[in-house]
This record gives structure tokens, C-alpha cells and sequence, in this order.
């Protein structure tokens, strides 16, 4: 099972699409790793809410973005 599988059997929905919305800034070779990253960040998580979502969402694009731009910038 992907990633992205097990992110949307984890996830209501609305969620989902608010997930794969945050994945859309990383480079297309970097998404897999990025959904990646969100499911074992969420996986030590038993009950998944808005917020829980949003801080991990923002914390592992924070990780890409600095990667993004050492990228850029090397």
C-alpha cells in the first residue's frame, strides 16, 4: 500500500483533499517522500484532528521548503 493510500484511508475526505492542496508546492519528484513523511508522522497518532493534521502538514513542508531552496541556491 502507498502512502497516499493509507493517508486516505486515514483521513476524512475533506482532509484528503486539504493534504494533497499542501503537497501541491513540493517539487513532483519530492511528493512521494513528503506523503511519506506525513503518514509515519501521523502513524504514532491514534486519533487524527484538524489541528494534529495541520501542525504535521506545516512542520514536513517546512523540511522541503529548506530543502527546496539549498536546492536552488547550491
Amino acid at each position: 500500500m502507498t502512502p497516499l493510500d493509507q493517508l486516505r484511508l486515514r483521513l476524512p475526505p475533506h482532509e484528503f483533499v486539504r493534504l494533497i492542496e499542501a503537497a501541491s508546492p513540493i517539487a513532483p519528484p519530492e511528493r512521494d517522500a513528503f506523503l511519506r513523511d506525513i503518514a509515519v508522522e501521523l502513524g504514532q497518532h491514534e486519533v487524527i484532528g484538524p489541528g494534529l493534521l495541520h501542525r504535521i502538514i506545516s512542520e514536513v513542508q517546512q523540511r522541503y521548503d529548506i530543502a527546496d531552496r539549498r536546492r536552488s541556491t547550491g
